[in-house]
């Protein structure tokens, strides 16, 4: 099979609050800027931390734009955003909303209101990777909190049907 991501150290940039929660931005923007110099090959936001989760729609764009004006200055790293929520809604809200900032790569993964079944889990990704065929999507295989766990053969039948699934995370 032919690979559609490339083999590199991916990186989470945390997210740092001041003592009145809002975005450290010098900070934020420092820890970005220091995983690019130090060899990152692509950098996410919001992984499973809970930020994608608590975060408001203006902090999500806030974030992700100080993120996207950062990256410019690195393009051979690959920004990437996770987007997690327990709403399919705001799950594709949120990737259109970070697809008008340039956000091309996206980390997804299952909501974790109860385990997915094999035919939801198909729907996730046809719903989800099939309304945004420009862009590229990773698969965060996080049973802990989805209790669905993928294994080889599920991918192996998703990548014949999913074009811009392109990666996974274990």
């Amino acid at each position: 099979m032919e690979k559609r991501f490339p083999q590199v150290l991916l990186c989470a940039a945390c997210i740092p609050w001041t003592e009145d929660f809002q975005l450290d931005v010098p900070l934020f923007r420092k820890g970005v800027r220091l995983l690019c110099q130090q060899g990152a090959g692509s950098i996410y936001l919001f992984g499973t931390a809970g930020e994608g989760y608590a975060v408001s729609r203006e902090q999500y764009l806030q974030i992700v734009t100080e993120f996207m004006d950062e990256m410019q200055n690195y393009p051979d790293v690959i920004p990437m955003v996770g987007v997690i929520s327990m709403s399919m809604t705001e799950i594709k809200e949120r990737i259109r909303l970070a697809g008008e900032l340039g956000v091309r790569y996206f980390q997804i993964s299952f909501p974790n209101w109860g385990a997915v079944s094999d035919s939801e889990a198909l729907d996730f990704f046809r719903s989800v990777c099939g309304d945004f065929p420009d862009y590229s999507f990773m698969h965060y295989n996080n049973a802990l909190r989805s209790r669905k766990r993928l294994g080889p053969k599920a991918y192996q039948q998703l990548v014949e049907e999913i074009p811009n699934l392109v990666a996974v995370k274990f």
